[in-house]
């Protein structure tokens, strides 16, 4: 004879509620201090996704004024970005 046994899985969602002061704080997947993407996982993640979305705006503002302005302009410009960012 054969038995078969169904196992249950309970799905727990847990949610925490954090109150200072009385007043609710709430939850959030990321958030931004001193400049840096923090999410819920504390993975790179979201940092990496923000800094990717701001590099190829950049790159792509400069493919478009290329035609228009002298490559030492340019490469002027590239410089200061760059500099700018690792502050």
């Amino acid at each position: 004879m054969s038995t078969t046994y169904q196992k249950d899985y309970v799905k727990f969602s847990a949610q925490y509620y954090l109150r200072l002061d009385g007043i609710a704080i709430d939850q959030v997947t990321s958030a931004k201090s001193l400049g840096v993407y923090i999410d819920e996982n504390l993975s790179w993640k979201t940092q990496i996704d923000h800094l990717s979305k701001t590099i190829a705006s950049g790159i792509k503002a400069l493919n478009r004024i290329r035609s228009f302005v002298p490559p030492v302009t340019l490469h002027y410009t590239l410089s200061l970005s760059l500099s700018s960012a690792t502050l």
